[in-house]
């Protein structure tokens, strides 16, 4: 029995040796507070163990001992039987003296003999009374060490789901502190993206200035179009007035001319009449003269140089006729051009009119399309207000981020079990990763708005530019074809617009047009041009 308790606790202590050698050292790395109690008591349990195992061993030595020395009193009764078997044969043949000095001898060696094997009983005696206290000893060490060892194997149990519980919170708090750097990533590309967007918005909201004084400043050019065309009009009503004045004068001259011509007409029918009588009276002279052949030579000379005279007279007569002919041929030339010349000058007149209301509208839709233009500027400058707020809250979350950066280091380098109160933070960092996250992308839902407010912006502006490009370049060439055919015939001196141009240009200003990325450069050049010319006024 003693021997089976005995190899049962050796093999505990083995058991014991064996885990203590396999995880000792990682229970006690990882243990806490509660864990440094338990290693105490298990290094108690330990001490105890090993004192045990050496009362077991000495137990054994004195046991062994026990035997040795049963072992020589058993040889020592079986040489005292030897001898007493020795001393009755040799009894008989030696002589009583020797007998009796042997028996003597002999006795005294029995005495030591039993006085030895009394020693020898008592003291096993006495090593059996030890050995049955130290087994009592031994069984309430027993007792207590298997009650050691129940609360070792629930110590063992417990360390074992705390290393558990520990591991599976070290790979929550591993992946929650891998999902707040993927976080951070993300926050610190949107940071970028925002500043990106912010320095975007600021050269659109840049460009949208310049291209604004640009627009007023085609505004004023426009306005001063306007009034070129204004100025224009009335010379052309002056010279309407005029023509109609010329046309009044032209008509009284015709008048007279045609009275003149008329007057020509009866002088030239008298002097005709007069010439014929002059004709028949001189063929009856010359008959006459004839007849009376050759009365006088000097007679005939007069009449010749008097026929000669009227040939002449005549002669002038009728080149004057020619004359006033070809006037009142000129003058009804003349009265034709002035009609047309003050019809065309009514049309040009009408179309200038025309012209005139025409620009005025696409002024004021120019001067609309600006306050509206303003107004995306003063929208642009809200949305970077905006925008600016949501930097602020972007640092102010990436600020919280590395409090929570913070505490999962701590939470990471404590490694305690987790608590009410750790279990609440918990809950409350993952509402504030959710309320980062709904910032989030509230932030970027305003940023794709705004981005798709600047492109709109930026259309309606391309639109604009390229409509105002057009009609400018519609307004040279007509300039140029004026001064080119303004050698021939006389125009007036501003430029004109045709009623399709202004149209075409107005439906230009409504449709949209999508932007390119080649429309940019003929915009500044137009701008630099705008301003060139705004000097040149100035």
């Amino acid at each position: 029995m003693h021997n089976e308790e005995q190899q049962r606790l050796i093999s505990r202590i083995s058991e014991l040796e064996a885990k203590s050698d396999d995880a000792w050292g990682d229970e006690w790395d990882n243990a806490n507070g509660k864990s440094d109690e338990d290693k105490q008591a298990l290094e108690q349990s330990r001490s105890e163990l090993v004192i045990f195992l050496q009362a077991y061993q000495r137990i054994a030595e004195l046991e062994l001992q026990i035997e040795q020395k049963v072992c020589a009193l058993v040889d020592a009764e079986k040489e005292l039987k030897v001898l007493r078997e020795r001393i009755e044969r040799i009894g008989a043949e030696k002589s009583d003296s020797q007998t009796e000095s042997e028996l003597e001898a002999e006795r005294q060696r029995r005495e030591e003999a039993e006085a030895l094997a009394d020693n020898l009983r008592r003291v096993a005696a006495t090593l059996r009374t030890q050995i049955d206290d130290l087994q009592e000893k031994l069984l309430l060490q027993a007792e207590s060490a298997e009650t050691q060892q129940n609360q070792l194997t629930q110590l063992t149990t417990e360390n074992e789901r705390l290393r558990t519980a520990i591991a599976s919170r070290t790979e929550l708090v591993e992946a929650e502190h891998q999902r707040s750097e993927s976080e951070l990533e993300t926050l610190c590309e949107e940071r970028r993206r925002i500043q990106d967007d912010l320095s975007s918005a600021e050269n659109e909201k840049i460009r949208l200035e310049e291209q604004l004084m640009a627009c007023e400043m085609k505004c004023d050019d426009l306005k001063i179009e306007l009034q070129l065309q204004k100025a224009s009009i009335s010379e052309l009503t002056e010279m309407h007035e005029e023509a109609k004045r010329q046309c009044e004068d032209a008509q009284a001259t015709l008048q007279t001319v045609e009275a003149e011509n008329f007057s020509l007409v009866e002088r030239l029918a008298k002097a005709d009449k007069e010439l014929e009588e002059v004709k028949g009276q001189l063929r009856a002279r010359l008959e006459q003269d004839e007849k009376e052949s050759q009365q006088s030579a000097e007679e005939a000379k007069e009449k010749a140089s008097q026929w000669e005279q009227l040939e002449r007279i005549l002669g002038e007569v009728r080149r004057e006729l020619e004359e006033k002919e070809l006037q009142n041929s000129l003058l009804k030339d003349s009265e034709a051009r002035l009609l047309d010349s003050v019809d065309e000058y009514g049309l040009q007149a009408e179309k200038y009119q025309q012209e005139a209301e025409r620009l005025q509208k696409v002024v004021n839709q120019l001067e609309k399309e600006r306050m509206e233009l303003e107004e995306k500027v003063e929208e642009m400058q809200k949305n970077q207000d905006s925008k600016e707020k949501a930097v602020e809250q972007v640092r102010v979350m990436e600020r919280e981020r590395q409090e929570l950066e913070k505490r999962l280091t701590q939470q990471s380098t404590s490694m305690a079990p987790p608590s009410a109160y750790e279990a609440r933070e918990l809950s409350i960092v993952s509402s504030q990763l959710e309320t980062l996250t709904a910032e989030r992308n509230e932030l970027r839902n305003r940023l794709e708005n705004a981005e798709s407010r600047l492109r709109i912006s930026a259309q309606e502006k391309l639109a604009i530019t390229r409509s105002y490009e057009q009609l400018r370049a519609r307004l040279a060439a007509r300039r140029q074809k004026l001064t080119s055919s303004g050698e021939t015939t006389p125009r007036p001196s501003s430029a004109t617009i045709s009623e399709d141009d202004v149209t075409e240009g107005y439906r230009a200003v409504e449709e949209p047009v999508p932007p390119t990325p080649r429309t940019y450069a003929p915009q500044q050049a137009a701008e630099k041009d705008v301003i060139r010319r705004r000097a040149g006024h100035h």
